[in-house]
């Protein structure tokens, strides 16, 4: 009995002792951990946004289909067959060639396919030859705030891609007072006689707040047709493409951008 007499137990200072010493390595270690966590989730969504780039643009690169040059003129049907249907058919400054171009969702050529610009031209020399479009990452068919009746809000253009109605999660979704514009300090994105213009850029400061007040990703398309030059048919001949994705986490805006050129036709 006496050996259990003689044995001591921690005493109330020993133990506050104790309790601060690990409170103080938990201080230390907390961050590391909160840290580690953000690190993933800013991962996870980098590595979203990559995939929903890749799948723009082979989306994009697939809507590069035979049709006719004019929108305004005949069908696809005249534009593939011609005087076989009984319709004589016109390709802009070429009466006898069928040239490739994208489609839009309803299947029809963009109006740019017959607007080209040149190499060294820029949305100041030929805005006929851009096309813009700014949209939320929803399945096809749900309500996209950065659209109106189906078209961009900012270029009246109808969009070019399709997402699947079976997105998990981290579809768009606006919050009170969003405006589907993204604010930029870099003057050459508000430029027109910039290469990296784009309507959908603005720098006014007052919109910071509202352009960025959204959860999930949104979806920058822009598409310029060329030709080479200045002397060839009035159809394109390849275009210079940019996706760029975007989404918020925390106060900042990130972005993720792919771009590509798609041949057409021309030899």
């Amino acid at each position: 009995m006496s050996l259990f007499k003689n044995l001591k137990g921690f005493s109330l200072v020993e133990l506050l002792v104790s309790m601060t010493i690990l409170l103080i390595i938990m201080s230390f270690s907390l961050p590391v951990f909160v840290s580690s966590g953000e690190k993933i989730k800013k991962t996870e969504l980098s590595e979203i946004a990559k995939n929903i780039a890749f799948y723009t643009m082979e989306y994009i690169k697939a809507r590069n289909i035979t049709c006719q040059n004019n929108p305004e003129k005949g069908s696809i049907i005249d534009a593939k067959y011609g005087l076989s249907y009984g319709n004589s058919y016109t390709l802009g400054n070429d009466s006898s060639h069928y040239y490739p171009g994208l489609v839009d969702i309803n299947g029809n050529p963009l109006s740019i396919n017959i607007s080209p610009s040149l190499p060294y031209q820029t949305y100041n020399n030929n805005p006929q030859a851009f096309y813009s479009v700014l949209q939320g990452f929803v399945p096809y068919g749900v309500s996209d705030p950065n659209l109106n009746n189906n078209r961009d809000k900012s270029t009246n253009l109808l969009p070019i891609i399709k997402y699947s109605k079976n997105i998990p999660k981290y579809i768009f979704r606006a919050k009170e007072n969003y405006t589907p514009k993204i604010y930029t300090d870099d003057t050459r994105k508000t430029d027109p006689t910039s290469f990296d213009y784009d309507p959908h850029y603005t720098n006014d400061s007052n919109l910071l707040k509202n352009t960025t007040n959204y959860e999930g990703f949104r979806v920058l398309t822009r598409i310029v047709a060329r030709k080479r030059y200045p002397n060839e048919p009035d159809h394109v001949q390849f275009y210079d493409v940019l996706v760029k994705v975007f989404w918020v986490y925390g106060n900042r805006e990130y972005s993720y951008e792919v771009s590509s050129q798609i041949m057409t036709w021309g030899e």
